[in-house]
């Protein structure tokens, strides 16, 4: 299996995971397409984990940074909270005098990681935070034994020119299909360094 389609199955299994919790969550889902990048990267070189990274004990209050970052309400918000209740998602926060300001997640897969939703509260954008939280969960993934990294972004976008500055190769994906995710075409992309993984992505065969 080549690393894109190491890549494409967690991005799949993560995509399942979503769509399921959605589900039991009582959240519509819609299908569609469009295109994606798909960003991969062997974990063969370790990165320093960022000091100003914490790993979020309290699931409530990374959703609600998460959410606020995102400035979505409704469905859209419902079935991010939804994936990200998930036992299995890793939270981690950047704080600024205590406070939390930026958020992001993870899950892995066998021994890929997929990096998954990632948003910054809007007067906090532009420094840095999602770049920080990307790098440290580079190191985390590695440390956890994961020998490739994964996330997906919007063509043209702040995220995908994030992921491959950290050294990820990006992949157009012109036929992926919507997993989850209801008014999808409503969802304005996140201001912040990533646009996130609000919509859930799985290739068209």
């Amino acid at each position: 299996m080549s690393d894109v389609e190491g890549a494409e199955h967690a991005v799949d299994q993560r995509s399942s995971w979503a769509a399921a919790a959605a589900h039991a969550a009582g959240v519509p889902t819609q299908a569609g397409t469009t295109e994606r990048i798909l960003a991969v990267r062997r974990l063969d070189v370790d990165v320093p984990a960022s000091p100003d990274v914490i790993e979020a004990t309290d699931i409530a209050v990374f959703r609600d940074t998460l959410l606020a970052g995102y400035e979505v309400t409704g469905a859209v918000a419902a079935f991010i909270a939804a994936e990200h209740d998930l036992p299995m998602v890793r939270r981690f926060l950047i704080l600024a005098d205590d406070a939390p300001i930026a958020a992001a997640a993870m899950t892995i897969h066998d021994d890929v990681a997929v990096l998954g939703g990632a948003s910054t509260l809007p007067a906090r954008r532009g420094r840095g935070a999602q770049t920080r939280l990307l790098a440290h969960r580079i190191h985390v993934a590695i440390e956890a034994g994961c020998t490739l990294a994964t996330a997906t972004a919007r063509p043209d976008s702040t995220s995908a020119a994030n992921l491959a500055r950290a050294g990820f190769s990006l992949h157009l994906c012109p036929m992926w299909t919507i997993m989850g995710c209801q008014n999808v075409d409503s969802f304005t992309p996140n201001r912040a360094d990533d646009p996130g993984e609000v919509a859930h992505w799985k290739r068209s065969r």
